[in-house]
């Protein structure tokens, strides 16, 4: 299995234990700007994951050619891609799909951010 301490495997993991999430968020960027409310504390999650980034890249230990915000949306993507509430993903992967599928979310984004 690909490294545990990628962030983008332990969100790749969280999003297949917990699917709903996928659908929620997907429901959530559906209904923006039709209300002013959102979930609580999402924006300040963001804005953390971003600087957290910035800060990464600014240590050079994260590569600078994409943007920190840029770094979070192709992040967010690529583990989303092959999720099971992804219509990009089989609709009942098997222990070895979801293995093969995690480590190539982990190498994109090593690469994205090496």
């Amino acid at each position: 299995m690909a490294s545990t301490r990628s962030p983008a495997g332990r969100l790749f993991d969280f999003l297949v234990a917990n699917p709903h999430q996928v659908r929620l968020a997907t429901w959530l960027r559906l209904e923006r700007g039709r209300t002013e409310r959102e979930p609580e504390g999402l924006g300040a999650s963001v804005r953390r994951k971003i600087e957290a980034l910035a800060e990464a890249q600014a240590a050079k230990r994260v590569a600078a050619e994409f943007t920190a915000e840029d770094l979070l949306a192709f992040t967010l993507a690529l583990a989303t891609a092959w999720v099971p509430a992804s219509p990009t993903a089989p609709a009942d992967p098997t222990p070895d799909q979801l293995d093969t599928r995690r480590t190539a979310v982990v190498e994109a984004v090593r690469r994205l951010t090496s």
